[in-house]
C-alpha cells in the first residue's frame, strides 16, 4: 500500500509541477493499480490512470510560481509565500490564507492579525499581554485546549472569534476567486488524494 500511494503522489506531482499536464480526477474509480508488466518477479506496482476527460493545464509562469509557492510554505518563508501567492494572482491580504487552503493545512502562523497562537501567546510579558488585548487581539486556543473546552466555553469562544472567522470566511471566498482556475482544479486533485 505505501508503494501504491508513494507512486501515485509522484505520479500527479509530476504532472503538476513538471509536465503542466494533470489528470485532476484521480479518484480510486479512475486509478488502476497493477503488477508493473516490465517487473514481473518483482512486487513493484504500476499505476494507470484511467478516464482522460478531465485534464487541466497549469502554464509555466505558474506552474514555477506554484513550485516556488510550495517550498516557500515548507521552509515557512514568509516573504516568499506572499511573493508567489501574488504572482498567482492572490490579493496580498489574503496570501496567508491561500497558503493554508493551498496545502490544507495550519501554516506557520495564524492567518489573522487579531489572533494569536498559544505559543506566542505564552511567551507575551504580561504588559505584552495587556496591550494586545487593549488591540481587540485574542489568544487562540489550542486544539487540545479547545476539545477539553465545555460546551459553555467553546460557545464563548465561537462569540469571542466570531469576527475573525467572518474575516478568514470573506478571505477564503476571495482566495479561491482570485486564484487561477486551473489551481481550483489542483486543490480538488489535492483533496482526492488526501482523502484516497
Amino acid at each position: 500500500l505505501n508503494e501504491v500511494d508513494t507512486k501515485l503522489v509522484e505520479a500527479m506531482a509530476f504532472q503538476i509541477f513538471h509536465s503542466g499536464f494533470v489528470h485532476a480526477d484521480p479518484h480510486p474509480g479512475n486509478v488502476y493499480v497493477r503488477k508493473d508488466p516490465n517487473t514481473p518477479t518483482k512486487s513493484n506496482v504500476q499505476i494507470v490512470l484511467l478516464d482522460h476527460g478531465l485534464y487541466v493545464t497549469i502554464g509555466p509562469k505558474d506552474r514555477e510560481a506554484l513550485c516556488q509557492l510550495w517550498k516557500a510554505i515548507i521552509l515557512k518563508d514568509e516573504a516568499k509565500i506572499k511573493q508567489y501567492s501574488l504572482a498567482l494572482g492572490v490579493q496580498a491580504k489574503d496570501y496567508l490564507t491561500f497558503a493554508a487552503v493551498l496545502s490544507m493545512r495550519p501554516i506557520h502562523r495564524p492567518i489573522h492579525d487579531m489572533a494569536i497562537s498559544p505559543d506566542v501567546w505564552d511567551r507575551m510579558s504580561p504588559d505584552e499581554q495587556r496591550a494586545a488585548r487593549a488591540q481587540g487581539k485574542v489568544r487562540f486556543p489550542s486544539e487540545k485546549e479547545f476539545l477539553n473546552m465545555n460546551s459553555q466555553q467553546k460557545m464563548a469562544i465561537r462569540k469571542d472569534f466570531a469576527t475573525i472567522f467572518s474575516d478568514i470566511e470573506d478571505s477564503i471566498l476571495r482566495t479561491l476567486y482570485d486564484m487561477p482556475r486551473s489551481l481550483l482544479m489542483i486543490l480538488r486533485l489535492v483533496v482526492v488524494i488526501i482523502f484516497f
